[in-house]
């Protein structure tokens, strides 16, 4: 879901949402926070606190406006593998609407059966702790450092996440990237990854795309 305001790195949604108004992990802090174009998981948070986002788009949907060179349509997302296939695209997409139904219900057990092992694991040491994480996620579990999480960004969520689209999805091998919409804001990234034959979330919520 300089987040959404990074669920809306927190985490993606968070920075998106948080603009708005957002795992590898932290990029899920950064929200919903930081650039995932590589898609690793990571396991220390390095951007706990959401970042604000610009909630204006430019030509390529994203917020680079005013760099040098801008609007060079998001290369690293552009050209990151390739196109998901119709069956991989709807299974990304399914299961990023029911991971953002379940932030914006502060339902963080359905969240964590969602989340990428290694990520669900290392949760409660990398995020439920204060200081590396935020004093509003102290928690012992996986579900309880997600459900806090998930209300400390529940209004911009409540506000974002009803208008999430998921755009397209780029893929390596099995990672890959979910490009989100929200509505006018600049458009998000959300990291996923397959495990067996199931795709997980790999990151606590999305990020922002430079």
């Amino acid at each position: 879901m300089r987040t959404l305001r990074t669920l809306l790195a927190l985490v993606a949604l968070s920075v998106a949402l948080a603009s708005c108004g957002s795992s590898g992990k932290d990029d899920s802090q950064s929200s919903a926070t930081a650039t995932t174009a590589t898609v690793a998981t990571t396991t220390t948070p390095s951007k706990a606190p959401p970042a604000p986002v610009l909630a204006k788009a430019d030509r390529d949907h994203d917020n680079d406006v005013g760099t040098i060179e801008a609007d060079k349509n998001n290369d690293s997302v552009v050209d990151y593998g390739h196109a998901a296939s119709p069956s991989e695209q709807r299974a990304i997409t399914a299961l990023v609407k029911r991971y953002y139904a379940a932030a914006v219900a502060e339902n963080g057990a359905a969240a964590c059966s969602m989340l990428y092992s290694t990520l669900e694991e290392a949760v409660p040491e990398d995020y439920g702790q204060s200081p590396p994480s935020q004093p509003y996620m102290r928690g012992k579990t996986c579900p309880a450092v997600v459900t806090l999480l998930f209300k400390h960004f529940h209004p911009q969520l409540a506000l974002e996440a009803p208008k999430l689209r998921v755009a397209r999805v780029r893929l390596v091998e099995h990672h890959g990237l979910a490009i989100l919409h929200f509505g006018a804001l600049p458009e998000r990234q959300i990291s996923v990854a397959r495990e067996g034959h199931i795709w997980r979330i790999q990151m606590l919520l999305d990020s922002e795309i430079s």
